[in-house]
């Protein structure tokens, strides 16, 4: 604080030069990616995530995927390979902090990645986070679909799901082997 007690300090940590929040600058490359205005989409995820010191993660990684859609890389491809850098570091603090396995090795999310599968796909990262951020979306992905028209149920899974995908291993095997590929 600056100790004058009127906010001014926090709202300055808070805002852009505009007096917009991180969530008000987030919507506003959300309306301008929906747009395909990739650049202005990117500074305003941008804006968002470095007033928030990246507490809203998936404004960093579209301002990424937005840069990487208008191949803005940075002199010499230096903006790239720090954009690579923050999509790892965001995706391992959110592995970390929303996964969990237990005791039966089960795993189970809290909510999915700020990475969205889609954009993982073509970055030169670690292949465990891609299959942590799918990972993450499919366990999400899988409630929302069965989630009722009203939202307020989630009714249980069929009796003979989830299923063990080892059940069938011999028949899927022997299958493509039958198949000669």
């Amino acid at each position: 604080s600056n100790g004058s007690g009127d906010g001014e300090s926090r709202a300055a940590d808070t805002t852009d030069e505009n007096g917009k929040t991180p969530e008000q600058l987030y919507n506003e490359g959300t309306e301008l990616f929906a747009q395909k205005k990739h650049a202005l989409a990117a500074k305003a995820f941008q804006r968002s995530c470095d007033i928030s010191k990246g507490r809203i993660g998936v404004a960093c990684t579209n301002a990424v995927y937005c840069r990487t859609n208008i191949l803005d890389w940075g002199t010499n491809g230096t903006q790239f390979d720090a954009d690579m850098n923050l999509v790892e570091t965001i995706t391992r603090m959110e592995v970390a902090s929303y996964r969990t396995v237990d005791a039966s090795g089960n795993v189970h999310w809290k909510r999915s990645t700020s990475a969205h599968p889609h954009m993982m796909l073509g970055y030169p990262v670690d292949s465990n986070l891609k299959r942590y951020v799918s990972e993450s979306y499919a366990a999400m992905d899988e409630i929302l679909a069965r989630v009722s028209e009203s939202g307020t149920e989630l009714p249980s899974l069929p009796p003979d799901l989830p299923y063990d995908q080892d059940d069938n291993r011999a028949k899927y095997i022997f299958d493509v082997a039958d198949s000669g590929k």
